[in-house]
């Protein structure tokens, strides 16, 4: 009985590396839900793309448990590193906005021509500095169904105050940042998104959601959990934004 556990879960893991637009490999993992008669359809299964935060990887605490509660449900989840972050190439100081958005878009290319994923099913979830990746991709109408944003990135020009300086990213980061209004192009976004935020985080502000989600199409949500910071420490707080994430994703996949 083991035995055979461990090939379906073998099977229902396979890691891709593909490239980006500027001929950089990168490296996602895919979890598929089993296979079964109730899924089994011609269009295939749905599926999250989950962009990871700055400083993080496709191997972070919310990606793992996301691929675990994900598949569960019938949804695939895609979680992978983006250019100069975890096994995919490139320098972690020549990170901008752009060249994530081009990450991002080069996974969500991959992902929906797989063999059993519906392409028209297709989900992002952004963490942190990937939900404001996730915004941009949003804003240029990548063909996403919805999106979950956790504790998005939405004012760096607030965040990067409170940056020491050996934690700030180069000028060229932040110039391609400033250089965009978020909150303008959230109104362009065509897709109901759910924005998930902790009412202490310190480090992604809060008034950069409650600001955003009104900017956000109409069927977009935010929902504070009380009392939680940035990186959801607190296990009963972690539990329920997976939990959210989880349910949003249900609904709308």
């Amino acid at each position: 009985m083991l035995y055979k556990l461990l090939q379906i879960i073998i099977f229902m893991q396979q890691r891709y590396e593909f490239k980006n637009s500027r001929g950089q490999s990168l490296v996602g993992i895919l979890h598929m839900p089993e296979i079964n008669a109730e899924n089994n359809t011609q269009d295939g299964v749905p599926v999250a793309i989950f962009a990871h935060g700055k400083g993080s990887s496709k191997d972070s605490k919310k990606a793992v448990r996301l691929a675990e509660e994900l598949p569960k449900n019938g949804i695939a989840l895609f979680r992978f590193d983006f250019s100069g972050c975890g096994e995919s190439d490139g320098l972690f100081e020549d990170t901008t906005i752009t060249r994530l958005n081009d990450d991002l878009k080069s996974a969500f290319n991959l992902v929906r021509n797989l063999e059993n994923i519906d392409r028209n099913g297709v989900g992002i979830i952004g963490s942190s500095l990937g939900g404001m990746v996730s915004l941009l991709a949003l804003s240029e109408h990548i063909p996403a169904i919805t999106a979950v944003l956790v504790s998005p990135a939405t004012d760096y020009k607030e965040h990067h105050r409170k940056l020491q300086a050996q934690e700030a990213m180069n000028n060229e980061f932040y110039i391609d940042i400033w250089k965009r209004d978020f909150y303008d192009l959230a109104t362009t976004i065509r897709c109901p998104c759910l924005i998930i935020h902790g009412s202490i985080d310190d480090i992604c502000f809060l008034s950069g959601s409650e600001k955003l989600i009104d900017r956000l199409p109409q069927g977009s949500v935010l929902d504070v959990i009380q009392g939680e910071g940035h990186f959801f420490k607190k296990q009963e707080n972690f539990e329920n934004m997976i939990e959210k994430t989880v349910g949003w994703l249900q609904e709308r996949l």
